[in-house]
């Protein structure tokens, strides 16, 4: 959940400043950090969740999911940029984002409770 409000985080600077250089160059960096946190946890997660036999398939399918998925997103991200600009781009990080944090936290408390 926290790398998905650091990519909201970004989205949100995105959309707000979208010219400022200081403000571009912060904005990539919390994607890189929401980006690797995400990941690299994930990947850590699903490797010890799953048995030694199936543990490499699994993930090569995470990895392959996760390729396609970025692959999209950024066709995506170039039709927004290119109708609306940073700001439409940023603008659609921020919602879907503001999204995951929400689904996450209702999951969460499912899980809790």
């Amino acid at each position: 959940m926290g790398a998905a409000t650091l990519v909201a985080a970004s989205g949100v600077g995105l959309a707000v400043d979208p010219h400022g250089q200081l403000a571009f160059a912060l904005v990539l960096a919390l994607v890189g950090a929401g980006w690797s946190g995400a990941f690299v946890t994930g990947t850590a997660m699903l490797a010890d969740a799953s048995g030694d036999a199936a543990r490499t398939a699994l993930v090569a399918r995470n990895d392959l999911f996760v390729a396609v998925t970025s692959a999209g997103a950024a066709f995506a991200a170039t039709a927004l940029f290119a109708r609306g600009g940073p700001e439409s781009v940023g603008a659609a990080v921020a919602a879907l984002a503001i999204c995951a944090v929400v689904v996450a936290a209702a999951l969460e408390g499912k899980a809790a409770g």
